[in-house]
C-alpha cells in the first residue's frame, strides 16, 4: 500500500468537515491509521510530510505519528525540501501539536536560507503555523525581513496579509517589513479579499506602521470602504475599529462611511462571562500583548464617552 498516496486522498476530505469526522471515526479508518502508526518508521521525508499534511487537514491528530516527527525533526529536516517543511509545520499548527524541537531545528542557518528562498506560499504556511503555536524562530525571521521586497512582490494578498498578520501578533515590527508591504497596497486592493485588508490595517496598527506609510494605509482603508458590509465578520470589525483607534494615536485620518462606523462599534461592544465590556477592554487586552501593563480606569465626566 502507497500511504503517503492513500492517506493525500483522504486529507482533500478535510475542507468537508462531516465527511472528515465520518472518516475518523470509522472503524476502517482506525484500523487503517492503526497499521500507519505501526509502520511510522518507514516512511521518507516526503511521505511523512504528505502523511502529516493530510492528517492536518481532517483535524485527526495521531499523536504516535506526531511525536514521532517530533522526535526526529532534525533528521527529517535534513532531507526536507521547503514544501515538506511547510507541510509538516501547517500539520503541527492544525493538530494543535506545539513542536517545539521541530521549530528549533526549522531556524537551522541552512534551513533557513533554503526556506526563504523558494516559494511565498511555503514561507507563508511556515510562519502562520509559527504564529499559530506562538513559537519564535528569529532566524527565520530575520532573514525574511532581509529579502521582504522580493517576498512581498512575489506574493498573493493571501501569503502578504498572512505574513504580515503573523509577524505583528508575535511582536515583530520592523520598519523594513512594513515598507515592502506597503509597496503592494495598490495591488492588493484588486485582488485581496476582506479579511486580507482587515489584516493588513490590523498589521500596520499594532506594529505602530501608519503614519509611516500613510499612503499605502489609506489605499486600503478606502478599499474597505467601498467593500460590502456583508462580506465582513465581527472579528474583522474590531480588526478595523483597533486601527482606527491606533490612527488617532499617529495622526492620521481614517474615516469611515457611516454604515461601516457602525458596524465597527457595535463589534468593539464584545461578549464577555460576566456580560458585556467596551471597546476599552479589548484595547487593554491588545496592549498587554505588546508588553504595556499597569493600566488603570478613569471615568469621563461627559456623557456617552
Amino acid at each position: 500500500m502507497n500511504w503517503a498516496t492513500t492517506f493525500s486522498k483522504l486529507g482533500r476530505f478535510g475542507k468537508n468537515v462531516d465527511v472528515a469526522r465520518q472518516i475518523e471515526w470509522g472503524a476502517r479508518f482506525s484500523s487503517l491509521l492503526s497499521d500507519l502508526e505501526e509502520n511510522i518508521g518507514k516512511f521518507g521525508t516526503r511521505e511523512l510530510s504528505n502523511i502529516m499534511h493530510a492528517l492536518g487537514g481532517m483535524g485527526v491528530r495521531s499523536d504516535k505519528v506526531v511525536r514521532f516527527v517530533e522526535d526526529n525533526a532534525e533528521r527529517i529536516l535534513a532531507k526536507a525540501d521547503p514544501l515538506a517543511m511547510s507541510n509538516i509545520a501547517y500539520a503541527f499548527a492544525k493538530l494543535e501539536f506545539k513542536a517545539a524541537r521541530y521549530f528549533g531545528a526549522l531556524d537551522g542557518e541552512n534551513i533557513v536560507d533554503e526556506i526563504a528562498n523558494e516559494t511565498l506560499q511555503d514561507i507563508s504556511n511556515t510562519i502562520w503555523a509559527m504564529q499559530q503555536m506562538r513559537l519564535a524562530c528569529p532566524e527565520l525571521v530575520a532573514e525574511i525581513i532581509r529579502d521582504a521586497d522580493r517576498i512581498m512582490a512575489n506574493g498573493d494578498p493571501q501569503a502578504i496579509s498572512n505574513i504580515a498578520y503573523a509577524l505583528a501578533d508575535l511582536v515583530y515590527f520592523d520598519k523594513s517589513l512594513f515598507v515592502a508591504v506597503a509597496r503592494q497596497a495598490e495591488r492588493i486592493t484588486w485582488h485581496g479579499n476582506d479579511q486580507e485588508l482587515c489584516n493588513l490595517l490590523w498589521s500596520f496598527a499594532v506594529a505602530g506602521r501608519l503614519k509611516e506609510n500613510e499612503e499605502a494605509v489609506k489605499v486600503l482603508w478606502r478599499e474597505v470602504n467601498k467593500r460590502d458590509e456583508g462580506g465582513f465578520l465581527e472579528k474583522n470589525w474590531r480588526q478595523l475599529k483597533i486601527a482606527n483607534f491606533f490612527s488617532g494615536c499617529e495622526g492620521v485620518d481614517l474615516a469611515m462611511s457611516e454604515g461601516h462606523q457602525q458596524n465597527m462599534d457595535k463589534a468593539s461592544l464584545l461578549s464577555i462571562s460576566s456580560g458585556f465590556g467596551r471597546f476599552e477592554n479589548d484595547i487593554v487586552e491588545e496592549l498587554k500583548r505588546f508588553g504595556f501593563e499597569g493600566f488603570t480606569r478613569e471615568v469621563s465626566p461627559y456623557p456617552g464617552d
